[in-house]
């Protein structure tokens, strides 16, 4: 079962071919004790005995390898063939039941997320370009039809325009399955650990909604925008709808947390969060955004 599934908490020297560059960051951020639900990984082992067992490989070859990204017709119409074979195909009886007896064991309706080997490098983080499901809880049925979703999510026509235009490989690429509790929160953000739009490094972004932070994440809100002064914590803009989120009290421990994953990474991070009892994180990645600037620009 250990080729299959692996829970965050023994995550330890695996790679992102196995478990995916979301799973493999979220695992690296249990292991040192920072905020993250617990829960468990679906590994690439499982993707590709499942394409290899439903022979959807075959399809997938034959769409790569007369395939032009510019056409975007064609694009759609293949792309959502082999969407079809996916949501329509069947894992196996075994790991069908290894995946509930896991999710059984985390007591709670989960968060069900993609995590594919080209996600959250340093070159590029793939946002949104891949499913994710929340408040899942059900039988075995229902949870493997999510999974299966979120298997052909790898293949959503914006997803595959976007792997081809970076020149990734698309042969190589293979994607696991998180399975976390759900938090629900009533609070949700992101933080920047530096400020993509101006580059600057002594800046950072918090952004807060109320509820969970889909509907942020997609862009189809408006947040609470502050940003921050990393040498003193100081608020030095922000910009509220209505009434404020966050306490201030809030506001200074997702300042300390964002603080300590970018330090713990050494790079400018992009984190979810969210708030139920207490704060917890739901992903970092690597802003990729940034500018090669000087380095006296740098704190401005």
């Amino acid at each position: 079962m250990s080729n299959r599934i692996i829970w965050l908490r023994d995550l330890y020297d695996h790679k992102a071919s196995f478990v995916g560059g979301k799973a493999l960051q979220l695992g690296e951020l249990y292991r040192n004790k920072f905020p993250v639900p617990d829960g468990f990984v679906i590994t690439t082992n499982t993707f590709t005995s499942f394409l290899e067992k439903n022979c959807i490989l075959s399809l997938i070859d034959n769409f790569l390898d007369s395939f032009d990204y510019h056409d975007t017709i064609k694009l759609n119409n293949i792309a959502e063939e082999i969407k079809n074979s996916i949501i329509s195909s069947q894992l196996s009886i075994k790991d069908e039941k290894n995946i509930y007896e896991s999710y059984r064991m985390l007591d709670n309706s989960v968060a069900i997320r993609s995590s594919a080997t080209c996600e959250d490098g340093k070159a590029s983080a793939f946002a949104g370009q891949f499913s994710s499901f929340l408040n899942i809880k059900g039988d075995i049925d229902t949870l493997i039809k999510i999974i299966k979703k979120c298997y052909a999510s790898l293949f959503n026509p914006n997803a595959v325009a976007y792997i081809l235009k970076k020149k990734y490989n698309y042969k190589t690429i293979k994607m696991a399955i998180i399975i976390q509790k759900m938090v629900n929160a009533k609070k949700s953000g992101v933080i920047f650990t530096m400020n993509p739009a101006t580059n600057k490094h002594g800046e950072m972004i918090v952004e807060s909604a109320e509820g969970l932070g889909e509907n942020l994440v997609a862009g189809k809100i408006i947040p609470d925008y502050y940003v921050i002064n990393k040498l003193n914590d100081q608020i030095k803009q922000k910009k509220i709808l209505k009434n404020e989120i966050l306490s201030r009290y809030e506001l200074k421990d997702i300042i300390d947390l964002g603080k300590r994953i970018e330090n713990h990474y050494r790079a400018p991070q992009d984190i979810e969060w969210s708030i139920a009892s207490s704060i917890y994180i739901l992903q970092t990645r690597h802003i990729t955004t940034m500018k090669t600037i000087k380095e006296d620009q740098l704190w401005v």
